[in-house]
């Protein structure tokens, strides 16, 4: 599991079928991306409120990730910024979830 290999005891998984047909209620979601990039974001972008948060684990240097680039916005959310982790090959990239009007 990946809360193991990067060491976070204190991380609670939750599993949850993501439909994009609720609404918007959670501050942040992290996850790993394991549906294609932009299917995966447009999921998560789907229930976090606009002004909250995104993070997703992912292949380093999967371009699904980087397509709005550094402070950009597409499909309701503004790249914020990726980094490495721990595990070779794995980076996590932040999103801010913004208005979909606003993000072209």
């Amino acid at each position: 599991m990946l809360a193991a290999r990067l060491k976070l005891p204190n991380l609670s998984v939750v599993e949850m079928d993501l439909d994009g047909g609720g609404e918007a209620v959670y501050d942040a979601v992290v996850f790993r991306a394991l549906a294609p990039g932009s299917e995966a974001l447009a999921l998560a972008r789907g229930v976090v409120r606009v002004g909250g948060f995104v993070a997703a684990y992912h292949r380093e240097g999967d371009p699904a990730f980087d397509e709005a680039g550094e402070g950009g916005a597409r499909n309701g959310l503004r790249r914020l910024r990726a980094v490495g982790t721990g595990v070779a090959g794995l980076s996590v990239t932040g999103f801010e979830v913004v208005p979909k009007s606003s993000s072209g």
